[in-house]
């Protein structure tokens, strides 16, 4: 899977340590998500390559947000589907595979945002939160697949995050700076700024509200939960369900992927559980996250 790590600071923070903590949290992720790294500080980078930020520290230290995605590809081979996503209103960063938004060889995040983008301009309230809730809510309520969403909205600089309950996160708070990052184990780093941290807990299926000025994280809605919503699987031997006939990878069950929740014919993989031709390349590519 991707990682995300993210790095707020209150206007306040001058701290020069920013620029080498995220060449080192980003490093790291980048080991094992190699197919393409970006950052957002004000403007977007991206490359398939890692990225020296030390070249951008003057940009970095101008600003209080810093956005950074080490991708894993699950579709969508090109440099053009590397995260950030950004547009006029918005910048998007995904983890996760949702296999509904996996079309027109493009990445499901790709397509995605395009729908998130093509919702909120379709609601006309004066309230500009109201319309991000709608259409968060719209798209996600429901929603079957692994996802883990960051947004950025570019006209209010607020971030807004929400979850399902399969995906990792982590936040780290204190009165300086807020982290998030999708792997526990960069929690190492935390002790380059200088400063102690906190742990913040956060719940699937809210959607937070995370403010830079004050660096509040309120939850602000819900979002309904598929009753379809597969569980996050790691079978041992002495866990693999009985079956009554054992089956191979290439005999199908017309019933729902238990990676990506879609109902559609799944392939019993390694007699352990049910999955869709797309999952199951995915498997091939990384075992250890099924």
């Amino acid at each position: 899977m991707c990682n995300l790590n993210i790095l707020i600071r209150n206007k306040q923070n001058k701290n020069k340590l920013v620029t080498p903590f995220l060449m080192a949290v980003s490093s790291a992720s980048f080991k094992n998500n190699n197919d393409g790294e970006g950052f957002y500080f004000n403007k977007l980078v991206k490359d398939f390559n890692k990225i020296n930020i030390f070249k951008h520290n003057k940009n970095i230290n101008k600003t209080n947000i810093i956005l950074s995605h080490q991708r894993f590809s699950t579709s969508g081979f090109n440099k053009k589907y590397i995260q950030p996503f950004e547009s006029e209103d918005f910048v998007f960063l995904h983890n996760g595979v949702i296999n509904e938004y996996d079309i027109n060889k493009n990445s499901d995040t790709f397509n995605l945002f395009n729908e998130f983008k093509k919702t909120f301009k379709s609601y006309r309230s004066q309230n500009r939160e109201f319309n991000i809730i709608k259409t968060i809510k719209k798209i996600f309520d429901n929603l079957n697949g692994r996802w883990s969403i960051t947004l950025l909205d570019k006209k209010t600089n607020l971030i807004y995050y929400f979850k399902e309950n399969s995906t990792d996160i982590n936040f780290y708070k204190n009165h300086d700076f807020i982290y998030i990052s999708t792997t526990e184990d960069n929690k190492v780093f935390l002790k380059m700024l200088k400063t102690d941290f906190k742990t913040k807990k956060i719940k699937p299926y809210n959607i937070y509200k995370i403010n830079y000025l004050d660096l509040s994280i309120k939850k602000i809605a819900e979002i309904k939960k598929n009753k379809n919503d597969y569980k996050y699987l790691t079978y041992f031997e002495s866990e693999k369900p009985k079956r009554e006939k054992s089956k191979t990878i290439a005999s199908t069950n017309c019933g729902i992927c238990e990676l990506c929740g879609i109902k559609t014919n799944s392939y019993d993989f390694k007699s352990s559980c049910y999955l869709c031709l797309n999952c199951k390349d995915y498997y091939l590519k990384s075992p250890n996250y099924v």
